[in-house]
This record gives C-alpha cells, sequence and structure tokens, in this order.
C-alpha cells in the first residue's frame, strides 16, 4: 500500500484543501506516475504591528 520515496523530480498537478491544516496533492512523479499524497501547511504567525 503505502510507499516510502525517495528524493525524485515531481510535478504538482493539483491541490485542494483538506481538512483545517492539509492538503491534497496530485503530483506526477518521475519513475511512479500519478501520485495522491497529503500534505501539511506551514502554520502562520500573527504579527503585532509596532506601537
Amino acid at each position: 500500500m503505502a510507499k516510502e520515496l525517495d528524493y525524485l523530480p515531481a510535478f504538482i498537478l493539483h491541490t485542494r484543501p483538506f481538512k483545517e491544516n492539509q492538503l491534497l496533492m496530485e503530483m506526477l512523479v518521475a519513475g511512479e506516475g500519478r501520485v495522491s499524497v497529503i500534505g501539511y501547511k506551514g502554520s502562520k504567525k500573527i504579527q503585532q504591528k509596532p506601537r
């Protein structure tokens, strides 16, 4: 089922939101073909304006 991939060149074909802080991505990976992966979005820090 799940297979760990080494670092391979890939193109992101499509992304869509998935849950609160995740993305569902369709990627075209060299030597593997089309692969669906779930990735996490980075958290955004709220910056206060200087007073």
